[in-house]
């Protein structure tokens, strides 16, 4: 079998219609047949390279697709992987998937994910933790959050989180401190 990894698909002539060029169609470069697959492996799964049915060449697949939703020609990255999907890729893209998502919520009646901006500015972060010396439980209760959440965003602003009884502790001497 031939190895031509790289080998670029050629796209057909236009075939007319609503300005919408068609799918790039896959043509083997050694012998120009039009009989090619989607090579899959073991598991009936696409490996993302074709194979010429004529001459049995084998080279890397396509590296772009048009979302079936947006027509747009994105990076296969771009597609979330699908192992039903024959070429191993969803139609939508990513940022279609989402949107469809997003609207079926709403067709349901699902509120939208409550956002807290607050959270994703450290400077607000390290006032509230270190300073006025809040547990993540506090400030969750003020934001109306869960405190898993408040400890992942001290985690990811870089904010070194006191120990719960350390900041009563702290709490405590400064209390007693002022009286």
């Amino acid at each position: 079998m031939h190895d031509l990894t790289g080998a670029a698909d050629r796209v057909p002539a236009s075939t007319g219609g609503e300005g919408v060029s068609p799918e790039p169609q896959a043509v083997c470069p050694m012998c120009g047949g039009h009989k090619v697959g989607d090579c899959i492996d073991l598991d009936d799964r696409p490996t993302g390279e074709l194979f010429c049915v004529r001459c049995g060449a084998v080279w890397k697949g396509r590296e772009t697709k048009r979302c079936s939703r947006c027509g747009e020609v994105k990076p296969l990255e771009e597609f979330p992987l699908d192992r039903t999907s024959s070429d191993g890729r969803f139609s939508h893209c990513l940022a279609c998937k989402r949107e469809t998502s997003r609207m079926d919520r709403r067709a349901k009646g699902v509120p939208a994910r409550k956002t807290y901006p607050q959270l994703r500015d450290q400077e607000w972060l390290e006032q509230k933790h270190l300073r006025e010396r809040k547990t993540p439980k506090e400030i969750a209760a003020e934001l109306g959050c869960e405190a898993d959440l408040v400890r992942a965003y001290l985690r990811q602003a870089g904010v070194r989180t006191i120990p719960e009884r350390a900041l009563v502790v702290l709490r405590g001497a400064r209390q007693g401190g002022e009286a």
